[in-house]
C-alpha cells in the first residue's frame, strides 16, 4: 500500500468489483475501449489479475489498485 497526504493506493477488495462496473458501464469511462461494458465483462477485466495473485504468483506485467481517499 502507499499512502500519501493526498490518496491511498491499496490493492483491490471484493467490494471494489461494483463501483468498477458502474464506472465501465459509462460511456464517458469507456469512450477509448470500445464501448460500455456489462457487470460480467467488467467482472472479467478483473478476475485473471485476481487469480494470479491468489495462486501466489508473483506480479509481473498487471498490478491492480484503487485509488482511495485518506
Amino acid at each position: 500500500m502507499i499512502v500519501t497526504p493526498h490518496l491511498i493506493l491499496r490493492p483491490w477488495r471484493a467490494s471494489d468489483l461494483e463501483p468498477f462496473a458502474q464506472q465501465n458501464a459509462g460511456p464517458e469511462a469507456t469512450r477509448f475501449l470500445n464501448g460500455v461494458f456489462t457487470r460480467a465483462q467488467s467482472d472479467a477485466c478483473v478476475a485473471p489479475i485476481g487469480q494470479h495473485l491468489a495462486e501466489g504468483n508473483p506480479v509481473r506485467r498487471h498490478i491492480l489498485y484503487r485509488l482511495a481517499q485518506p
